[in-house]
């Protein structure tokens, strides 16, 4: 992403708010692997690697966490294989800035 012109954030602390009816409860927080503005618009770069992103349950964990970037207003979360970052860096990169210029 450095080649682009893109600003972007590795593994950001996101720390999420909490409404009045959540009061007291404790504050989450999570951290993305990439997020990144282009054009003005917001997305999430996820890079998953076996360790972390397989099997069904964590697949749902990680459905569960996209809906809460959603939720403030981050719509573009895609998540790519490690192995292709690594091996097509410029192709993800390009794709990725692809879709997140189609959000609004």
């Amino acid at each position: 992403m450095k080649r682009r012109n893109v600003l972007f954030l590795p593994n950001p602390a996101a720390v999420l708010g909490t409404s009045q009816a959540e009061y007291g409860k404790p504050v989450k927080k999570r951290e993305p692997d990439f997020l990144v503005c282009y054009k003005g618009r917001w997305g999430i770069l996820e890079v998953n690697g076996d360790d972390f992103h397989t099997g069904i349950v964590q697949t749902a964990k990680d459905h569960d966490r996209a809906r809460i970037f959603k939720h403030y207003g981050v719509l573009c979360i895609e998540a790519y294989p490690l192995e292709r970052c690594k091996n097509e860096a410029s192709n993800v990169v390009d794709e990725f800035l692809t879709l997140l210029e189609k959000h609004k």
